[in-house]
């Protein structure tokens, strides 16, 4: 009889463990663990920017400022070029039927539709913005801007009038913010800083918190996870505990390599193009 106890003790405590293990999986366990990845597609070209879209479309910008739209399947499907603005910098993609490019050299943003095709040009002077470093698309189609000279954020609708602006950042914060680029995802607005991290404002530009996470190079909000390049490695970090954690990548991740990850798909730009792995489980 005491043995039988002792037995059923054990399997209890096995039990137990076996349940706590599984509730103790971290949030992100989903993002962290690599599954099953094949690889899908090559594309061997020159190009320096890589970003994509929810619905695992990307965009490539080559080293003749071209912008070059992929379909999920890695097959080119358009085209845009402007050779008239200089060095295309960046490219807002969080609505794929809503594209932002930014043109440093000529303050100046055009957005194009899912074909690429020109809808918009914004001049920033236009605006009265002298000079700013972070800029976006917002989900209503409108327009984020840090405004360097005045240290605020602001949202401008498309009659260039300012809807939405935040406080001064030199009241929010007591060190010099410097940030580098921004995004709007899931009615909250993020803004990077390399020195500091992400810092979050609502949609009427008030502050809400900061995610420490300095050296971060670059990030992407994937459903409630902050996903980024940080010394040399993947990271992935859940917006509810800030806490960042290594991702497992199909690949060895390499010095000047860009890496998008979607929901079913990891993209990758290096020096010999970019490689498409696709997840099978």
């Amino acid at each position: 009889m005491r043995n039988y106890s002792i037995i059923q003790l054990t399997c209890c405590l096995l039990l137990w463990q076996m349940a706590t293990s599984l509730v103790a999986q971290p949030e992100s366990s989903k993002l962290t663990q690599v599954g099953v990845y094949q690889l899908h597609r090559q594309i061997p070209i020159e190009a320096r920017y890589l970003t994509s879209d929810k619905l695992q479309q990307f965009y490539l910008v080559d080293e003749q400022d071209h912008l070059i739209k992929y379909n999920a399947d890695g097959v080119e499907v358009f085209r845009y070029d402007n050779n008239q603005l200089g060095r295309l910098d960046r490219v807002d993609a969080a609505n794929p039927f809503h594209l932002l490019l930014y043109y440093p050299d000529y303050a100046t943003l055009i957005s194009l539709d899912r074909t690429l095709s020109p809808t918009s040009t914004y001049l920033l002077n236009d605006l009265g913005i002298l000079q700013t470093s972070a800029i976006g698309i917002a989900s209503d189609n409108n327009l984020w801007v840090y405004d360097e000279i005045a240290f605020r954020l602001r949202k401008y609708n498309g009659q260039g009038r300012v809807i939405v602006e935040s406080q001064d950042f030199g009241v929010l914060f007591t060190e010099l913010i410097q940030p580098v680029s921004l995004l709007e995802r899931n009615n909250l607005l993020y803004l990077h800083d390399p020195q500091v991290g992400v810092l979050i404002f609502d949609l009427f530009g008030q502050y809400v918190r900061t995610i420490a996470l300095p050296g971060l190079e670059r990030f992407q909000i994937l459903d409630r996870h902050l996903v980024g390049q940080r010394h040399g490695e993947m990271i992935v970090c859940p917006l509810a505990s800030g806490i960042a954690q290594p991702m497992i990548l199909p690949f060895e991740l390499r010095a000047g390599q860009q890496v998008r990850v979607e929901q079913n798909s990891v993209m990758v730009l290096d020096e010999e193009g970019v490689r498409v792995y696709r997840r099978l489980r």
